[in-house]
This record gives structure tokens, C-alpha cells and sequence, in this order.
């Protein structure tokens, strides 16, 4: 979709989940992260959270408890770039797990790069930024050669070139290989 075919109603979606990040990958495109996340998922777009985060969490590195926390974080951004401020007793709790569990999910994530502790706040949480989130779901998304995205543009990204980028943005995901597809379902050969 070309720049002047983008509704303003489509550049608000977009903005809430990214767009106004760009990411430069060596020797190819430059990506808008929010234009990418928007456009994966059953009939495009997203719920309260991006439908990717459901179906690249594997090629993230993600354990389904990690996917879990993050999609109990990111409920609560409302921007990107937002910060979130959970409470860890009550996620905790909506989770069905201990606080410690949640805090040792949270601290893996942190070192992953997909969330990054901010501040805290006057009554002892921790403030979270999961903006990163994002761009790394555009990345997973631009080398899925299944993807509407690497479609639309004549093939995916590398997967080396789409890390190296990812590198360069803090981020450390494995950004795992995708496989051939089998029916519906996605295999991942995990090359991390």
C-alpha cells in the first residue's frame, strides 16, 4: 500500500502499534513497524493486541508462558511507546502464577530486549516500555515468506540481515527460521 493510499483512520491504528518507527535494514527496505504489525493477522489489523504476537511468538523465542506475560503487559498499552505499570500482585493473580514466576518471565523478557524497565512510580512499580515489542513482530513478520507483508513486496527479508537490525535496536531475539508450511500449521527449525 502506497503512502497516499493510507487513510488517516489507518495512520491512527498504525501509530498505536508503531508507525512512527521506521526500521532500515541493511541492503534492503524500510520498514514501518505499525504498517506491518497492523497487516498480519485474521482479516488484518489487531484486538486490544496485535494478532502477530499470536502467531509469531515461536520464530520470537517466546515459551507460551512468556507469550502469556507479555500479552498481560502490552493489555495495558494504549501507545507505542507507552509505558505500562502493572501491578505484579494482581497480574500475578490473573495469571494463575506466584509473583516470583512472574518477575523471573519479566526479567526474561527484559534481557530478550522486548520490554525495557523505565522508572518506577511512587508506590513501588516498576514502569515497563514494550514498545520494542512491536518492531520485533515486524521483524518476525518481513521474513515469514507466508506473510501478507513479504507478499505484497516480492519475497521476505533475510532473516540475517532483519537480526542484524535487530541487533543494532537492542534487541535479542532469535528470530527463528520458518520452515515449510504443512497445512495450517507453522513449523519453526529453531537455528538460535
Amino acid at each position: 500500500m502506497s503512502e497516499a493510499e493510507i487513510l488517516d483512520e489507518d495512520r491512527m491504528v498504525y501509530a498505536r502499534f508503531g508507525g512512527d518507527k521506521e526500521i532500515r535494514i541493511p541492503d534492503g527496505p524500510l520498514v514501518n513497524v505499525g504498517q506491518v504489525v497492523c497487516s498480519a493477522g485474521p482479516g488484518e489489523g489487531f484486538a486490544l493486541l496485535p494478532w502477530a504476537l499470536f502467531d509469531y511468538a515461536g520464530p520470537l523465542g517466546l515459551t507460551p508462558a512468556r507469550a502469556f506475560v507479555l500479552t498481560a503487559l502490552m493489555r495495558h498499552a494504549w501507545t507505542f511507546g507507552g509505558e505500562v505499570y502493572p501491578s505484579m500482585k494482581l497480574t500475578a493473580r490473573r495469571l494463575g502464577i506466584s509473583r516470583t514466576t512472574l518477575r523471573n518471565h519479566i526479567t526474561a523478557l527484559c534481557d530478550a530486549g522486548l520490554i525495557k524497565p523505565v522508572r518506577g512510580v511512587p508506590d513501588g512499580r516498576v514502569t515497563y516500555d514494550v514498545s520494542s515489542v512491536y518492531i520485533a513482530l515486524a521483524l518476525a513478520i518481513i521474513t515469514d515468506p507466508a506473510s501478507a507483508w513479504s507478499k505484497l513486496h516480492g519475497g521476505p527479508v533475510d532473516r540475517r540481515m532483519a537480526a542484524l537490525a535487530a541487533r543494532d535496536l537492542g534487541l535479542h531475539i532469535p528470530l527463528r527460521a520458518f520452515a515449510e508450511e504443512e497445512g495450517e500449521i507453522r513449523y519453526f527449525k529453531d537455528s538460535s
